[in-house]
């Protein structure tokens, strides 16, 4: 006869795979650090000049994991600092930065980015859609493509749909920003 004891113990290691085995298998894992600071990138074919792209920092980014370990989204958020610079004249103008951004890793390599605050930058290098973009806004940005993981800027863009306020940068860059009155 197999002793109360033993049973009330293999009862509970029972219980206990039961209760440990979901919770294993939807274990996800999350990074938080310091957005890292983007220097002398070069935005081309989106002006009639190359674009000189440095992010002071000053942000955070959120990376979050499924259980094997493969990202599935990020977050940028905070202010930071981003000067562009005209790299055919020298002439850089600083842009505050004050938004979420949120990147969502799709299985076939491409992104989903949501971007939404008083102010950011929204770019469509042009690959795909044949009309190149590179936007100052305040609002909603929401975008399909694929992400350059090193500058966090979308490489191409398949879609794009801006809500809200924005300026042309390619302008901006030419003239200077203009006070409002």
């Amino acid at each position: 006869m197999i002793r109360r004891s033993t049973v009330s113990l293999l009862a509970s290691l029972a219980l206990a795979i039961v209760i440990a085995a979901p919770a294993s298998a939807a274990k996800t894992s999350t990074k938080v650090e310091p957005l890292p600071r983007v220097q002398g990138h070069v935005i081309e074919n989106v002006c009639d000049f190359p674009v000189g792209y440095t992010d002071r920092g000053g942000r955070t980014l959120t990376s979050r994991y499924d259980r094997t370990g493969r990202m599935v989204s990020q977050t940028i958020s905070g202010t930071s600092i981003v000067e562009l610079t005209n790299l055919a004249t020298g002439k850089t103008e600083p842009f505050e930065i004050d938004e979420v951004q949120t990147i969502v890793f799709r299985r076939d390599g491409t992104v989903n980015v949501v971007q939404t605050g008083s102010s950011g930058i929204a770019i469509d290098p042009g690959n795909s859609t044949r009309t190149p973009d590179l936007v100052w806004y305040g609002g909603l940005v929401v975008s399909r493509g694929t992400l350059d993981d090193k500058s966090f800027l979308l490489a191409d863009v398949t879609r794009q749909t801006r809500i809200g306020v924005e300026g042309d940068i390619c302008d901006i860059l030419v003239t200077g920003l203009k006070t409002r009155h």
